[in-house]
């Protein structure tokens, strides 16, 4: 009967690992999503020159 507590101890750990690489699987993809998602909107928004000067036509 001793190795009850050990057994259960051993599965819970393996349990824990489990979740936890499911976890950090999921935030990697929600992450890859994300910045999908961000290049799709740059694409699509004007591109902004940092420095330079508008100038008005006459």
């Amino acid at each position: 009967m001793s190795w009850v507590i050990p057994a259960i101890a051993l599965l819970f750990a393996c349990y824990l690992l489990w979740l936890f690489g499911k976890l950090w699987r999921l935030s990697k993809t929600k992450a890859r999503l994300r910045r999908a998602t961000f290049a799709r909107q740059a694409k699509s928004l004007p591109v902004r020159r940092t420095g330079s000067i508008r100038r008005r036509k006459e």
